[in-house]
């Protein structure tokens, strides 16, 4: 076994996974599991998110606010969907070719990072109480994005999962 490009080892002139595509699935599946959550409790009849309540971490109050929608559709919906179609991404991704799948990578996780940008202040600002899982989700967002980014313009190895 020897290190192939990269640093990857290679064996038999087979070149060992990779584990940023894993990781990467791993991410979008978290973020649609907590989204999927949210959207749940947003639309059962009790409403009523496992949280811890205090004075700055509110979940109850984040999501029942008036920033809770964007159109009048419920956020925690918009973040449902953006992480089906985020996990569809990363399971198909590579089909893009290299170059297209990291472009279409950054700009999704782009619109993502704006949109996540727009909740925290709405949290932090308009609201002044911030959601736990919330936050989870914008922790992942930003950690795709930024993993994104960076292989876009770092110019990663040819065989980096996109």
């Amino acid at each position: 076994m020897t290190l192939g490009r990269g640093g990857s080892a290679v064996a038999d002139g087979v070149r060992a996974a990779d584990p940023s595509p894993l990781c990467i699935k791993l991410l979008w599946i978290a973020a649609l599991a907590v989204s999927a959550y949210l959207t749940w409790a947003h639309y059962a009849a009790d409403g009523t998110l496992a949280c811890a309540e205090g004075s700055f971490v509110n979940c109850e109050s984040v999501t029942s606010s008036q920033w809770a929608y964007l159109f009048g559709i419920p956020v925690a919906l918009l973040g449902l969907l953006y992480n089906v179609v985020g996990v569809g991404f990363a399971f198909v991704g590579r089909r893009l070719g290299l170059a297209r799948g990291r472009l279409v990578g950054l700009a999704l996780t782009g619109v993502g990072m704006l949109f996540v940008l727009y909740l925290v202040w709405a949290e932090f600002v308009m609201i002044g109480q911030i959601c736990s899982w919330c936050t989870v989700v914008h922790v992942i967002t930003a950690v795709l994005f930024v993993f994104y980014l960076t292989t876009y313009f770092a110019g990663a190895p040819e065989d980096a999962s996109v």
